[in-house]
């Protein structure tokens, strides 16, 4: 034989983050880009299966070797669906391990985006339990703005609660009353939103907010307890329930990072670094 086949190592895999790993920042926004990368590359391929530029980004991402996939004569689709799965669970027990650290790290305007990427749960707290109401309100009148048989519906289901004569109305002209009687539902549940996230200062409720947020964890957490009988769906409602809310905070996490690191004095560290491996002959 003219060369010797490259021995193949573990170094040859790509590694999915630590699970059980202290929070480290620079690592934390590394896996979570690549998380996103993945995702972008598998919607690339239901399109274009043969794309060249994925083939290669994956190639070199999951085997440290652009050109695997190529030699392989094989869509890396596979190896993506599975390493994005792994990393997945792996981020989501990450936020988790290092909740307590997530949450000294937050602040109030990262709350307020927290609740809305999250499915709320009632608790039985009525002050918690309203806000849910009131978050779920606002999240169907948004649903239904695109659609005019929902907003038709909607619009309907509030008519026949209302006195007599406006029901008789809306009978008469809905049509030409929907989008209007539709915009004032959406504006009140907004103003009604509002006025649970803000004081009277316009400063965000940011205690009450975390609260809600880590009331509806607890409340998913324990359905997950209850779950001995059967492992697979234990498993199913804490993917379905309570991961939502991990992935949430590392999203909150990373976008806290990307803001550190832009920060001037962070850059000039990061290119002196980068410098300094550039005079030992590294490409970056």
């Amino acid at each position: 034989m003219s060369g010797k086949i490259k021995k193949m190592t573990n170094e040859n895999f790509y590694k999915a983050i630590d699970q059980k790993q202290d929070y480290d920042g620079e690592n934390l926004i590394q896996h979570y880009e690549n998380f996103q990368d993945m995702n972008k590359w598998l919607q690339v391929l239901t399109q274009d299966s043969e794309n060249t530029g994925v083939w290669e980004d994956a190639g070199g991402l999951l085997r440290k070797n652009p050109r695997y996939y190529f030699n392989a004569k094989r869509s890396p689709r596979s190896d993506l669906e599975d390493t994005l799965s792994e990393e997945s669970n792996n981020l989501a027990r990450y936020a988790e391990n290092n909740s307590p650290t997530f949450y000294g790290k937050l602040g109030p305007e990262d709350y307020s985006e927290l609740i809305q990427k999250v499915p709320l749960y009632k608790t039985g707290d009525g002050e918690h339990d309203e806000f849910v109401d009131v978050i779920n309100e606002l999240g169907n009148l948004a649903g239904a703005r695109e659609d005019p048989n929902k907003m038709h519906a909607y619009v309907q289901e509030k008519i026949s609660k209302a006195p007599m004569w406006a029901q008789i109305s809306f009978a008469r002209y809905g049509e030409n009353d929907l989008s209007t009687l539709f915009e004032s539902y959406l504006i009140n549940a907004d103003a009604e939103l509002k006025a649970k996230m803000y004081d009277e200062n316009k400063e965000i409720k940011h205690t009450f907010l975390e609260k809600v947020f880590k009331d509806s964890l607890d409340e998913a957490e324990k359905e997950v307890k209850k779950e001995d009988y059967s492992e697979k769906e234990k498993n199913d409602v804490w993917e379905r329930n309570v991961k939502p809310y991990h992935m949430a905070l590392l999203e909150g996490m990373y976008k806290k990072g990307k803001k550190d690191e832009d920060k001037p004095q962070k850059n000039e560290a990061r290119d002196q670094r980068r410098n300094e491996r550039r005079e030992k002959g590294m490409p970056f």
